[in-house]
C-alpha cells in the first residue's frame, strides 16, 4: 500500500498557503503522494468536520501528517483513532490562546488529549516553532512536546511558520521529511 503525506492546514487556511505547494511539489519529485485537502469553513472551524474530511482519505500506519498552527490539534485528535509512521507539528497548541484568537478553536481543545493513545499511534514526533511565533507562543510548542516527550526544534525568527514570516520553502521540515521515507 502506498503511503502518503497528509498537510493540516490551520485557522483560516487553505491548500496553496504557506510552504504547502512546495513541500507537495518536493514530495512528489521523491514519488511520494501528498494531499493538502481544504478544510470545511477554515475561518469558523468545527473538529467534527476537519476530522470527517480527513478521515475520508483513508489514514493508514504507514502515512505521514503534518499539522500546521490548528492543524496541530487536528493531527493530535486522529492520532487518538488512527496509527501512522510519523507526525510533523508546526507552530502549534494543545490548549487554549489567549482571547484575541478565534473563539471557534476552542472546541478542537477542550475535551483535552489522549496522550498515551496518540504516543501509542505514533512513534516519531518532530515539532517546530518559531521563537518569536506572534499567534501561537513559544510555551504552547514546549507545551504540545512535553505531553509528547520530545524537543521543540526552535526556528530563530521564524515567526508563525507561514508566509507573512516569508515562509514559502520549508527546507528543515523536508529533511525530516525524507530522513523518515528513506
Amino acid at each position: 500500500m502506498q503511503s502518503k503525506v497528509i498537510i493540516i492546514h490551520g485557522l483560516g487556511g487553505h491548500p496553496k498557503e504557506n510552504w504547502f505547494s512546495w513541500l507537495k511539489q518536493e514530495l512528489q519529485k521523491l514519488n511520494y503522494t501528498t494531499e493538502v485537502p481544504q478544510l470545511p469553513s477554515p475561518s469558523q472551524p468545527l473538529l467534527k468536520d476537519w476530522l470527517t474530511t480527513l478521515e475520508r482519505l483513508k489514514i493508514t500506519p504507514e502515512d505521514i501528517l503534518i499539522g500546521h498552527s490548528l492543524g496541530t490539534p487536528t493531527a493530535l485528535k486522529l492520532l487518538e483513532t488512527h496509527k501512522v509512521k510519523a507526525a510533523y507539528l508546526i507552530g502549534g497548541f494543545c490548549s487554549l490562546l489567549d482571547e484575541r484568537f478565534n473563539p471557534s478553536i476552542k472546541n478542537f481543545i477542550e475535551k483535552g488529549f489522549d496522550w498515551r493513545k496518540i504516543k501509542n499511534n505514533c512513534q516519531k514526533f518532530i515539532i517546530f516553532h518559531g521563537d518569536d511565533d506572534p499567534l501561537v507562543p513559544l510555551k504552547k510548542g514546549e507545551e504540545v512536546a512535553n505531553n509528547l516527550g520530545v524537543k521543540v526544534r526552535v526556528i530563530k525568527n521564524g515567526g508563525h511558520l507561514n508566509e507573512e514570516a516569508k515562509y514559502f520553502k520549508f527546507p528543515q521540515l523536508l529533511e525530516k521529511i525524507k530522513e523518515e521515507i528513506k
